[in-house]
C-alpha cells in the first residue's frame, strides 16, 4: 500500500467518526430538559403568582412532562 492510500483511508475514517459523534450530539441535545425540583417549582409558581392576582399556592410539584404544576387556593 502506498502512503497516500493509507493517509486517505485515515482521513475517511476520521470523517466518519466525526459524523457519528456529531449526530449523537444532536440527538442528545434534543432530549427534554431535566425534571425541575419541587423547590424550583415552588419558586416558579411564587414568581408567576406575584405577577397575577395572588392566590395562595397550596401545592407546587414537578409533573412527568418536566413542567411545574401549581395548585392555587383562592
Amino acid at each position: 500500500m502506498k502512503a497516500s492510500t493509507i493517509c486517505f483511508m485515515l482521513v475517511g475514517v476520521m470523517l466518519m467518526m466525526a459524523v457519528i459523534v456529531q449526530s449523537g450530539r444532536i440527538e442528545y441535545t434534543q432530549h427534554p430538559k431535566p425534571k425541575p425540583t419541587n423547590y424550583e417549582c415552588r419558586k416558579k409558581c411564587a414568581d408567576d403568582f406575584a405577577k397575577g392576582d395572588g392566590g395562595k399556592i397550596s401545592k407546587a410539584r414537578a409533573t412527568l412532562k418536566n413542567t411545574c404544576l401549581c395548585d392555587i387556593e383562592e
